[in-house]
This record gives structure tokens, C-alpha cells and sequence, in this order.
């Protein structure tokens, strides 16, 4: 049955709770002191008089309650106030002091914005301190994901670490070396705010979970191929009746004039996870140090100073793209190149690395003949081979993922298992590329995009970027342009 427990002076304490008749009082007294509801103190209550301590093991819940179905508990009386102390006699007014200069402001250095207890929507400014990174990392660990609707079930605090931890909020800056390291880096500063705190970003799926490569450039193809008679036939523009791609045609063709060979092998395995998506019209907002600094560059009295400071100055710390589309996960590239004369030495590496030809039905003058481009692959064929271990001059290259598991062949597997683990994903690639530009207001935007414009194409751009400055602005005055007419 349905009790109401009233206790007396204090309705806002009163609860119902469902309790059989024969319980006894202790037994109430003990679940309401486990809800937190009733003081050791108080005493229930039976015709207007206290019912003491001893006897509420005795006494049944059906004797003292009504046809209302209400126990009344009294509380304990409030302790008496103490009286107010006299107020002590007011001081006589010291003397006044001459008032001091205040002290210099201690310098200091720009403390982080997100402190370290909390995770926020990426690293701003100065945020890119060791024990805040070394913070998010552990929030990531023990995350596992091994299908994009797994991602979606992770709590809203770890998608926050991920997205600070790897810097998804950042631009991409591109200079004028393609081959310097920070080419296509995450900017050091956030051009954009992303407006929805409380959710996480829009993430999807991939075509594919894992794609293996593998490819081979050696005349041993040609060999095999002019071995098993296999010659010119109505193939549709590929080599020997084989419709390959035209690159590798001219790769066959050049080695087949050439007596000393060039063996390249590459092997690349990509795990990609999830792609996390953010909308530029609906999902981010400009961040107000980009305005802060954009204003800044265009406060310069030339326009050629104008543009030299839109480049140091933004694109250099904001970068000249977002990213509104990033594929997280990791990759793993083995190449091994040699240079061979030996034409059985050539049979053997090829074979070792487990490239072949075969084909199907091709017809020839011969009649049908079979023979393709394609591979098959062993590991302990290629370890255990003598030639193979003097030859392996190879060069492997990972992104994501456990180092030291990627070094090696005989633990790429682990390596891929290890990216079920969030905290092992890395950026592997960025799509919807947006100019930095289209944020900004429309007034300070066009400007930029008029200083750009008139500087694009000059010697003035040497020195900052290889990118075509006058492609990159076109997208922005062809708004322009629609928003005239």
C-alpha cells in the first residue's frame, strides 16, 4: 500500500513510500534514514503525541495510521539562537596613511585557457601545454572502436578529447617548400569556434575498412610475359594483350629497353575508422582571434604590406584551409628498391615478394592463352630467402597506430588490431577542403579577397606558398559576385 509520510512544521519533506501494513516502525525508520529522509532525531507521531524509541520494534505500521493512510513524524526541535553579542564600541578613525603607488603586475606567462580537469573543443592559443595533452591521451585510453556505429556510443567527453588531442580544429598550412615537414600541417591556431558544445560531430563510415597494395615495377614482368607467348593481340591499348593503366605501360616499355633494372616494390596497407564531418554553413562559427588577426594585417598602409601580413601574419598561424572532413586511423607504407643486372637474381627477388603473371582466355595467334598482372603473397617465402635478405633495402613509413609494432612485417597484423584503440588513431586524410576566408565577415573578407587578387600570380607570393593564390580566391568572388547580382 501507498503511505504518506508527513512530518509536521516541514511539508516539504514528505514522501510516499509503498510499505506493507505489518512493517514494523524500526523497519520504516531504517528505509527512510537509507533515503536520507530521516534524522536519528526525529520521532513519529501517534494522536498528537511522540511514540518513544523502544517500543517502534513493537509497534506495526497498521496501528497508528488512519484511513488516509498517513504516518506523521515530528522533527526534532531546532536548536535555540544564541543571542546576538553587544556591538563593541566603535574605534576612533586611525590616522590616514598616505596612499602608496600600486605595485607593478607580476609577468607572467598566458595561462591556458582549458584547464587540465576538463576536455574542451580543441586546443586554443597557448593550450598546447604537456600536461594538458598528456590529460586528454589518458582520457582516450581504454576507448575501443571497431565499427563507426561503435564511435557513436562513445561518451560525449571522449569525442571532446579526441577532437583537442588531434587538433581537428585546426587549419592546414601550405608554404613554399612542398618537401619541408610542416607541409600540410595542422596550423598552430584555430580559425574556427564549433557551435554545439553538448553534441558531437556528424561521423560516418568508409567505403572500405582495410585495403592492402601492392605493386611491382621490374622487366621480369616483361619476361614472364614473352615466356609464355602471350604477344600483341587485340587488348584495347594495354602491353601484350593486357589492358593495364598507361603508367605502368611506359614503366614495361622503359624497362624492357633498359639492361639494368630498377626493382620497386611497394607495399601499403590503409585502416581507415571513421570520417568525422562538420558543415561551414551550420556547424562553425569563425573564431574571433582569426578576425582579431586579419584585421590587424589589413590595418597596414600598402597593399603589398597588406598582403606580405596576410600571409605571416594568418595564413601562416591559421593555415589556408579547413578541413571540414577528416579520415582518422592509420597507414602503413613498405617500399624496398634495388638495382639489378642479374636476370636470375631478378626471378628470384620477384619471386621471394611474391609478384607473378598469369592470365585468362587471351587470345593470341597462338590461341587463348592465360596470363595477368597480379600478386600473390608469402611472409616466411620472403624472410627465409637468402637473395631477399641482401636485397632488402626498404623504407617503411606509419601513420597511427603502435611504432613499434609497424616496424616490422611479422607484426603488421598487431599493428592493425592496435587501431581498434582511439587513442592509436592518427589523421590519415582531409576532405572538403574550405578557404580559411569564408568565415570571416562579409566586408573583411572581400577585402582580403581584393588584396589577394591583385597580388596573385607576382613574385610577391615566392616567398609564402605554392599554391595558386588567384584558384584559392576564385570560389570566394564567385560569391561575391552572386551576392551583387
Amino acid at each position: 500500500m501507498l503511505v504518506t509520510i508527513a512530518f509536521a512544521g516541514q511539508p516539504d519533506r514528505d514522501l510516499v513510500l509503498r510499505l506493507e501494513p505489518d512493517t514494523s516502525l524500526q523497519r520504516v525508520r531504517e528505509q527512510l534514514a537509507a533515503l536520507d529522509a530521516m534524522a536519528p532525531e526525529d520521532r513519529f507521531s501517534f494522536r498528537n503525541a511522540r511514540l518513544a524509541p523502544s517500543i517502534e520494534a513493537d509497534t506495526k505500521l497498521k496501528e497508528v495510521i488512519g484511513e488516509d493512510a498517513v504516518l506523521a513524524v515530528r522533527p526534532a526541535p531546532l536548536a535555540p539562537e544564541p543571542e546576538p553579542e553587544p556591538e563593541p564600541e566603535p574605534e576612533p578613525d586611525p590616522e590616514p596613511v598616505p596612499e602608496r603607488p600600486p605595485p607593478r603586475p607580476a609577468v607572467r606567462p598566458d595561462a591556458p585557457r582549458a584547464q587540465p580537469g576538463e576536455a574542451s573543443w580543441g586546443l586554443r592559443g597557448d593550450d598546447e601545454t604537456p600536461d594538458l595533452l598528456a590529460h586528454l591521451q589518458s582520457q582516450l585510453a581504454g576507448a575501443t572502436v571497431r565499427t563507426p556505429d561503435d564511435f557513436t556510443a562513445l561518451p560525449l567527453a571522449t569525442v571532446q578529447a579526441l577532437f583537442a588531442a588531434r587538433r581537428l580544429d585546426r587549419g592546414l598550412r601550405f608554404g613554399a617548400n612542398p618537401g619541408d615537414a610542416l607541409f600540410g600541417a595542422r596550423s598552430p591556431r584555430s580559425p574556427v569556434v564549433y557551435r554545439h558544445p553538448q553534441r558531437p560531430p556528424h561521423s560516418g563510415g568508409v567505403a572500405f575498412t582495410l585495403r592492402w597494395n601492392i605493386s611491382a615495377t621490374a622487366s621480369r614482368v616483361l619476361h614472364e610475359l614473352h615466356t609464355r607467348s602471350i604477344h600483341n593481340a587485340n587488348g584495347g591499348g594495354g602491353v601484350n594483350g593486357f589492358g593495364v593503366a598507361a603508367d605502368f605501360r611506359r614503366d614495361l616499355e622503359r624497362l624492357r629497353r633498359n639492361e639494368v633494372t630498377t626493382i620497386h616494390l611497394t607495399d601499403e596497407m590503409i585502416v581507415p575508422k571513421v570520417l568525422l564531418m562538420l558543415d561551414p554553413d551550420t556547424d562553425l562559427d569563425v573564431a574571433p582571434e582569426l578576425v582579431e588577426a586579419v584585421e590587424d594585417a589589413l590595418s597596414e598602409s600598402s597593399r603589398l604590406g597588406q598582403y606580405n601580413a596576410l600571409h605571416t601574419r594568418v595564413f601562416a598561424a591559421f593555415g589556408y584551409f579547413f578541413p571540414c572532413e577528416a579520415l582518422l586511423g592509420g597507414t602503413r607504407m613498405r617500399t624496398l628498391s634495388t638495382v639489378s643486372e642479374d636476370l636470375q637474381e631478378q626471378q628470384q627477388l620477384l619471386s621471394g615478394f611474391g609478384f607473378g603473371a598469369a592470365a585468362k582466355d587471351v587470345p593470341t595467334r597462338f590461341g587463348p592463352a592465360s596470363g595477368d598482372i597480379g600478386y600473390a603473397r608469402g611472409d616466411q617465402e620472403l624472410l627465409s630467402h637468402r637473395q631477399i635478405r641482401q636485397l632488402r633495402k626498404q623504407s617503411i613509413h606509419t601513420i597511427g597506430g603502435h611504432p613499434a609494432l609497424g616496424l616490422t612485417d611479422e607484426l603488421a597484423k598487431r599493428w592493425m588490431a592496435g587501431l581498434d584503440a582511439v587513442e592509436q588513431w592518427a589523421t590519415i586524410g582531409h576532405r572538403r577542403l574550405v578557404p580559411i576566408l569564408r568565415f570571416l565577415p562579409p566586408r573583411q573578407r572581400d577585402r582580403c579577397v581584393s588584396v589577394i587578387e591583385q597580388f596573385a600570380g607576382s613574385r610577391a607570393l615566392e616567398p609564402h606558398t605554392v599554391l595558386d593564390m588567384a584558384a584559392y580566391v576564385a570560389p570566394l568572388n564567385r560569391d561575391l559576385l552572386g551576392r551583387i547580382l
